[in-house]
This record gives C-alpha cells, sequence and structure tokens, in this order.
C-alpha cells in the first residue's frame, strides 16, 4: 500500500495555540486506527522518531500515523515549554482533531491513568515515557 504524507499540518488547541503535525496515511481511501506520538524530541528528528514507530511501515500496514511536536517545540506555537503541564488538555484535543482523519467513530476505553479526561473518541492509549500522574 502506498502512503500519503503531509507535513507540519497545524493541529489547533482549545486555547488557540497550534500545534505542528506530520500525517502519514495509507493513500487509499478509507477509515483507518490512528496512531498519534506527541514529542517534545522534534518529531523532524527520524532516529528519535523512529525508535518507537516507524510511520511509513505502519501507513503502509494501514494506519493513520500523526506525530505532533508538543506546545512551545520546534515547529509548534506557543510562548515557553513547561513539561507536562499542558499534556491533558493538548493531547485530548489531538485526539479530537485525529479521529476524523480516519478512525471509526466508537467508543472505547483509555488505559493509561495518566489522562483523566478520556477523549469521547479514544479506543486506547498509553504512555510510553513521562511523568506519573499526581
Amino acid at each position: 500500500m502506498s502512503v500519503l504524507v503531509e507535513k507540519n499540518v497545524l493541529v489547533p488547541m482549545r486555547d488557540g495555540i497550534r500545534l505542528a503535525a506530520d500525517v502519514y496515511r495509507p493513500s487509499t481511501d478509507g477509515q483507518y486506527p490512528v496512531l498519534l506520538q506527541r514529542t517534545p524530541y522534534n518529531k523532524e528528528l527520524w532516529p528519535v522518531t523512529a525508535l518507537t514507530l516507524d510511520p511509513i511501515r505502519a501507513a503502509a500496514q494501514g494506519y493513520v500515523v500523526v506525530i505532533e511536536d508538543v506546545r512551545a517545540r520546534w515547529a509548534s506555537e506557543g510562548d515557553v515549554f513547561f513539561p507536562y503541564r499542558d499534556e491533558l488538555e493538548d493531547g485530548y484535543d489531538s485526539i479530537e482533531w485525529g479521529v476524523p482523519r480516519g478512525l471509526p467513530r466508537r467508543p472505547g476505553t483509555q488505559r493509561s491513568a495518566r489522562y483523566r479526561q478520556r477523549p469521547p473518541r479514544t479506543i486506547s492509549g498509553a504512555i510510553i515515557s513521562g511523568a506519573a500522574a499526581p
């Protein structure tokens, strides 16, 4: 399956800030599961990005992959980077933005305790690394 890549797509947050994301998706029409990866380490830094997921390979296997620079990092907007301060709301908004780009709309469960607000369209989620929820 061939892959389409959209670079620096601006994802609007509830406060008007826009986060930059690269979107990898199958070139054929259809609904696909969405994999969202948010990073403070620069979505363009391929050796770091590909450590957890190869977006080209995943898209070729039928996934929409969204890799997003977090608030105030790299290509995303924002004044000052505060680790974890905005992750809850920004993660929620990013999931809600990403779902219509591929994921069938059906309710599910959120497995990560970090996200106390579960986006209604989330099927599952996990934090690979990060601070524990207070």
